[in-house]
């Protein structure tokens, strides 16, 4: 399963690629493209057919918000099967004596609904 997200940095985009093997590991890979290199990257994925629903996770860290993100895709790809996309609602951070101490983000997940095997 290979998950993106892109977000603009000025003039250039980040992308984070999150990944898991088949031994069900996690891992994470960053880099920048120009914008419209993205263009062409959205333009390039497949449309996805059926129901979804959507789900709010937080995830936290003490290193970034890009790790409070895989930390919560990775947590909730564990219980939850078809997870296939993610927004970012809301970064946030904890402050103790003038130190960031806790990186937060609220996503909105989706994933697909599993059709039975009866038909029904």
């Amino acid at each position: 399963m290979v998950i993106e997200i892109a977000y603009p940095e000025g003039e250039r985009v980040s992308i984070l690629r999150l990944r898991r093997d088949h031994r069900n590991r996690a891992s994470s890979t960053a880099s920048q493209v120009g914008s419209s290199e993205v263009c062409s990257i959205v333009s390039e994925k497949k449309k996805m057919p059926g129901t979804y629903k959507l789900i709010e996770l937080v995830g936290t860290s003490p290193i970034s918000f890009a790790e409070a993100t895989n930390a919560a895709i990775v947590e909730a790809s564990k219980t939850i099967r078809h997870l296939n996309w993610f927004e970012v609602v809301r970064e946030s951070g904890k402050i103790t004596n003038g130190q960031v101490v806790e990186f937060q983000v609220t996503l909105k997940a989706g994933f697909k609904i599993e059709q039975r095997q009866d038909g029904s």
